[in-house]
């Protein structure tokens, strides 16, 4: 039976740091928090804290950015200053209190040190692999959301005066600032797997460095809030990298049962099951990742994987020509679709999708070559059999 390539589609961008990039720089943030009669001297440090070093990551934030220029795509905002915010390195806090006009301030000076090397060479990894850009991306989002979420309900506990309200917002707050943590984390984790070939999402491998990295943001997370979903998928992914399946398809079940309606959660879940040659049982996480996403045509294109190794050609086309349909710059599919052609010898159908697979995989520079030289081979073969 031919070669059917199982990896995942890839798409590139590429970041150059300007020449004299690489340095340490060092920035300093300020924050002021009211010690208020609802607030305890605890979260008030801590929400300080956090505010000074944030400040100083939206400052180096903008640094990176006036020193990056970017060739065939963009680079959102966010990405920079997510990746600056995850490696940065806290030198210090200074911690003072203040008065005015009665009311106790906690202030915090944070001195941060970011190195722009590793910033460069962390954000050009990422911006080549759109998976892992994707989970930054939503995770940012998510933040962003929780920040806003934290202000109000810092407010609200400032005005309110009922000890069950207090104690309500109070733990709301808690509540969002552990998930804001989490996030960071998870963040953190997903920066330290993308790696020049990507993570498992992309179908390539991060390094052992980077796994390391990972497994310890992951985690610190974990003791945050075992039952994230987010946070165990990501997990799961770390644990198929390392080719414990097993232990991943357990992390992918507390992601379920915390998001049972994602689709990415029941499509990751279907990878750990091929890995470990579950097929059957891979194909109803995939078709379960489909009902709940249409158009997740990697899920389609996993399908259609499994019915070719169930020995199924026409059902494995089928959902290879839907997996193409949605994402025609899907060179895996492309490719193993012309497989299917050449097995039913129907080679002029072969000819043409080796040909559009080709086209596409010859101007990615992480293609693999291999794969290439097979598809070249296999339109030599094809024209002397027309």
């Amino acid at each position: 039976m031919p070669f059917i390539r199982t990896l995942l589609c890839t798409f590139f961008l590429f970041v150059i740091c300007e020449q004299g990039f690489a340095e340490q720089k060092k920035f300093i943030g300020n924050y002021s928090s009211a010690f208020g009669e609802n607030e305890t001297l605890y979260n008030a440090k801590k929400f300080a804290r956090e505010g000074a070093r944030r400040n100083a990551t939206d400052q180096a934030g903008l640094f990176i950015k006036s020193e990056v220029k970017v060739v065939d795509g963009t680079v959102e905002s966010d990405i920079i200053e997510t990746i600056s915010a995850a490696i940065i390195t806290v030198l210090y806090e200074n911690v003072y209190y203040t008065i005015n006009n009665n009311q106790i301030f906690i202030n915090v000076d944070a001195a941060v040190l970011i190195d722009t090397d590793d910033v460069g060479k962390k954000l050009n990894a990422v911006m080549q692999n759109k998976g892992v850009r994707d989970e930054i991306i939503q995770l940012k989002i998510q933040n962003n959301m929780l920040n806003e979420k934290l202000d109000r309900l810092s407010q609200e506990l400032s005005r309110a005066k009922d000890e069950v309200e207090i104690s309500k917002i109070s733990r709301e707050r808690s509540d969002a600032f552990t998930q804001s943590r989490v996030n960071e984390l998870t963040t953190k984790a997903w920066i330290a797997l993308a790696g020049s070939t990507g993570s498992v999402l992309q179908g390539g491998s991060s390094s052992p460095e980077g796994r390391r990295e990972a497994r310890l943001s992951l985690e610190e997370a974990v003791g945050l809030d075992p039952n994230n979903g987010d946070l165990n998928r990501t997990f799961g992914i770390l644990l198929m990298e390392e080719k414990q399946f097993a232990a991943a398809v357990e992390k992918l079940g507390i992601a379920i049962q915390a998001q049972p309606n994602l689709a990415q959660n029941h499509y990751t879940l279907g990878q750990a099951l091929l890995l470990q040659n579950k097929n059957s049982e891979a194909m109803l996480a995939f078709n379960k990742a489909v009902e709940l996403d249409s158009n997740m045509w990697r899920a389609l294109n996993m399908l259609g994987v499994i019915w070719y190794e169930k020995g199924d050609i026409d059902n494995a086309i089928n959902f290879y020509q839907k997996t193409t349909k949605m994402n025609p710059g899907c060179s895996e599919a492309l490719y193993n679709l012309g497989i299917c052609y050449y097995s039913k010898k129907e080679y002029e159908m072969a000819l043409t999708v080796f040909r559009d697979y080709l086209q596409i995989a010859t101007k990615n520079p992480n293609e693999d070559k291999q794969i290439i030289a097979r598809a070249d081979s296999l339109v030599t073969v094809i024209k002397h059999k027309l």
